[in-house]
């Protein structure tokens, strides 16, 4: 069988991809509901589903790869990050905060050590972050933290998953619902309502282009199926960009992505999140 510590967060995702592969989900937000109702039940209160955020996402890009046949890995430039309100982490109401950046897998950014930590008072409108021109590729988590001296420790608040072949704006920004860990915040006791995530980028495609390849295995079939109208790949690309998800295989035009390296950390904040 198919399972993980709660049974819908990195299993959901998995499931879902499954039904969008398969062509019996038309889009992610069928998959995500059909995946829901079967995983809550009849008898169920609350709905068990897939609630993390970037997982949510990436299902949204899958749906995306398997329609145009590929992704691309845009190479962007990072410039900055504004983080919209204060979250309530300390005794006061403000935070300390500052983020490490990982590409692929690989820690690349770190602001403790560059731009030093800076607090954030209570009703402040929001914080910027200058990177200072950072290239970034394929898939990228940032995940942010609250410093605190008594006692000394690093608190994990939030964190978030990109890929740049799907940022078509140089102002990329996530509302509450769309950040890990602040969309459990749903009574506002940590993050404001107005929460929000902005990165700023340059050296944005104007277009996003897809460019498929041959599959590498000529024994494979071609396949292409039409569910509700809408049209679904080869079988032999719907193999090869499936390991977006899960790190299966790997092509000349993406790498794996990094799942399930997140660090297990508690949050006190309240509510919970369903990590990769």
């Amino acid at each position: 069988g198919v399972h993980c510590l709660g049974g819908k967060g990195r299993t959901g995702v998995f499931v879902c991809a499954w039904l969008m592969y398969s062509t019996f989900s038309a889009s992610a937000q069928a998959a995500l509901v059909h995946f829901a109702a079967k995983r809550t039940g009849h008898g169920g209160k609350t709905v068990q589903g897939v609630s993390g955020a970037s997982q949510r996402r990436y299902l949204h890009y899958f749906q995306r790869v398997l329609e145009n046949g590929g992704y691309r890995t845009s190479r962007l430039v990072l410039n900055k990050i504004v983080m919209i309100t204060c979250p309530k982490m300390d005794p006061d109401g403000g935070c300390d905060p500052w983020f490490t950046i990982e590409q692929n897998g690989v820690f690349i950014y770190n602001s403790k050590v560059s731009l030093g930590v800076t607090n954030m008072k209570k009703n402040t409108a929001f914080i910027e972050f200058e990177i200072g021109g950072l290239e970034v590729q394929g898939d990228i988590r940032v995940v942010f933290y609250d410093n605190d001296v008594m006692p000394p420790r690093d608190e994990l608040m939030f964190f978030s998953w990109i890929h740049t072949g799907f940022v078509s704006n140089e102002i990329w920004e996530f509302p509450k619902d769309q950040v890990d860990m602040a969309c459990s915040d749903k009574s506002h006791k940590v993050f404001d309502q107005n929460f929000g995530i902005q990165f700023h980028f340059d050296d944005v495609p104007v277009e996003v282009e897809f460019q498929c390849q041959p599959s590498d295995d000529a024994s494979v079939l071609s396949r292409s199926a039409s569910v509700g109208g809408t049209s679904f790949p080869s079988m032999s690309w719907k193999q090869k960009s499936i390991s977006m998800l899960f790190g299966r295989q790997k092509t000349q035009l993406e790498p794996p992505s990094p799942l399930g390296r997140l660090p297990s950390l508690a949050w006190s904040g309240g509510g919970g999140f369903a990590p990769f």
